[in-house]
C-alpha cells in the first residue's frame, strides 16, 4: 500500500529539508516500513479484482491525504521528493505492466529478491492495517509539528 510509504517518506523528507537527501531517505524508509508488520495484497503476484480494489482504495486515501497536506500544511520541495522516494521501490517492483521486465534484469532480480525477503506482511488484515494507520497518523502529527 502506497499511502503509509508516501506520507512517512514525505515527512522524513520534509524534516531533512534537502530534496536529494529526502529522495534517498524516502527510498530507504520504504524498506524500513516493509520490514514492519503491515498489510499488503499481492495475491500471488497476480493482478486480481481484489488487488485492484485495494489499489483503488489506497489511491483514493493517498490522494485525499496528500491534498489535505498540500493545502493545509504547504510542505516544501523536500517533502515531495521524499514522498516520491517512498513510492519508487513498489513502482519498480510491483506494477504489473513492467515488473516482469524489470525483474528479468540482473539489478531487478536482486532488487526483487531483497524487497520480497524483507516483507513482513503475513500478520493479517486488521493488525496490518492498524500498523499502517499508526504510521500515517504519526507521520501527519510529526509533519504538523514542523510547522
Amino acid at each position: 500500500m502506497l499511502t503509509p510509504h508516501t506520507i512517512f517518506a514525505g515527512t522524513v523528507g520534509e524534516i531533512s529539508g534537502n530534496p536529494l537527501v529526502a529522495l534517498t531517505l524516502g527510498i530507504l524508509s520504504h524498506f524500513l516500513l516493509d520490514a514492519l508488520p503491515h498489510y499488503d495484497t499481492t495475491d500471488g503476484g497476480k493482478f486480481t479484482p481484489r488487488q485492484i480494489g485495494v489499489i483503488v482504495i489506497d489511491f483514493i486515501c493517498l490522494v485525499t491525504i496528500m491534498l489535505i497536506v498540500w493545502m493545509g500544511l504547504n510542505p516544501g520541495t523536500a517533502f515531495w521528493f521524499g514522498a516520491l522516494g517512498g513510492t519508487i521501490p513498489d513502482l519498480l517492483d510491483n506494477v504489473p505492466f513492467w515488473n516482469k521486465k524489470f525483474r528479468s534484469t540482473i539489478i531487478g532480480k536482486a532488487f526483487h529478491a531483497f524487497h520480497d525477503r524483507i516483507q513482513k506482511d503475513e500478520v493479517g488484515v486488521w493488525i496490518g492495517l492498524l500498523s499502517q494507520l499508526i504510521i500515517i497518523c504519526l507521520s501527519i502529527i510529526i509533519l504538523m509539528s514542523t510547522r
